[in-house]
C-alpha cells in the first residue's frame, strides 16, 4: 500500500460505531502525515464514494481514537506529527461512474478515484481516474493552528501522492 499509493497501513475493517454503522476497509497515514480512509469495492458501486465521505465524518469526530491508533502502530513520533488540515479519502473500484467522477470535482475534500483491474495470471494495476486536491475544512484548520500555535511548528508541505501500477498491496488481495 504505501508503494503504490503513498500511504502506511494502520487498520483494516475498522469499526465506526453506531452513528456511521459499519466498518471503514482501511485507515493509513499519507507521507505528509495526514489521516486517510480507504473504502473498497470488489466491483463497479456507486455507493463507493458517499461510504468514503460518511467515514470521513467518523474522522473528523475521532481525533483522539485516530491518534491513539497511529501511536499504537506508528508509535508516538507518527501520532504527535498529524496533519488534520487535509485528510483524505481514496476510493478503489473496478469500475467508477461518470457521476463519482463530477461529484470529486464539486466536494471540497481530499478524494482520490483509483480504478483497480486483475489481469491474467492475477497481475493487478492500480489507474488514477480522478482526485480532487481539497482545501483544509474549519474545525481542521483551528485545530491545525492551535497545535501549530502551541507547538510552534510551520504547516508540513502538501506533496501529491503516487499512484500507479505494481505488485498488489495485502488490502487489494480478494477484490
Amino acid at each position: 500500500m504505501e508503494q503504490m499509493l503513498g500511504i502506511r497501513f494502520l487498520a483494516s475493517e475498522y469499526p465506526s460505531g453506531p452513528w456511521h454503522r459499519g466498518r471503514i476497509d482501511t485507515l493509513g497515514l499519507d507521507e505528509n502525515g495526514s489521516p486517510v480512509v480507504i473504502e473498497f469495492k470488489k466491483g463497479s458501486d456507486s455507493g463507493v464514494l458517499s461510504q468514503a465521505v460518511s467515514y470521513l465524518s467518523w474522522l473528523e469526530s475521532a481525533h483522539h481514537e485516530f491518534e491513539a491508533l497511529v501511536r499504537k502502530v506508528l508509535g508516538a513520533e507518527a501520532a504527535e506529527s498529524i496533519d488534520w488540515r487535509r485528510p483524505r479519502m481514496v476510493c478503489v473500484a473496478a469500475g467508477l461512474s461518470h457521476h463519482d467522477r463530477v461529484a470529486v470535482q464539486r466536494l471540497p475534500e481530499r478524494i482520490d478515484l483509483v480504478r483497480y483491474r486483475i489481469f491474467e495470471g492475477g497481475l493487478p494495476s492500480l489507474l488514477h481516474v480522478d482526485s480532487s486536491p481539497g482545501g483544509p475544512s474549519a474545525a481542521s484548520s483551528r485545530r491545525s493552528r492551535e497545535r501549530e500555535a502551541a507547538v510552534g511548528d510551520a504547516p508540513a508541505p502538501v506533496v501529491p501522492s503516487p499512484a500507479g501500477a505494481g505488485l498488489m498491496p495485502e488490502c487489494l488481495r480478494g477484490l
